[in-house]
């Protein structure tokens, strides 16, 4: 798989940064439908955690047992949000 040898790099160019985000975003995308999908996830979005970046789950009650620790060869953090109402 492509993504590992990607997360290694030091950041510093511009052009890997870039691959990066979008294999971030392609990951996010593919993945967001089966997370939300968990009892408490409310959302789904792209992040940083050691200055690495991380998929981050948001979760109306702090997280679930559930919630996987890696998607895609990244990461996942778990953010506390509360309950979100659309407005």
């Amino acid at each position: 798989m492509l993504v590992q040898p990607l997360l290694d790099i030091d950041g510093s160019s511009g052009e890997n940064r870039a691959v990066v985000r979008r294999l971030l975003e392609e990951v996010i995308e593919a993945e967001s439908p089966r997370l939300l999908q968990i009892p408490g996830v409310v959302g789904v979005a792209e992040g940083e955690q050691g200055g690495r970046p991380c998929i981050v789950v948001y979760s109306s009650d702090g997280g679930s047992g559930a919630i996987p620790e890696e998607v895609g060869g990244y990461p996942v953090a778990v953010r506390h949000s509360g309950e979100i109402i659309a407005q």
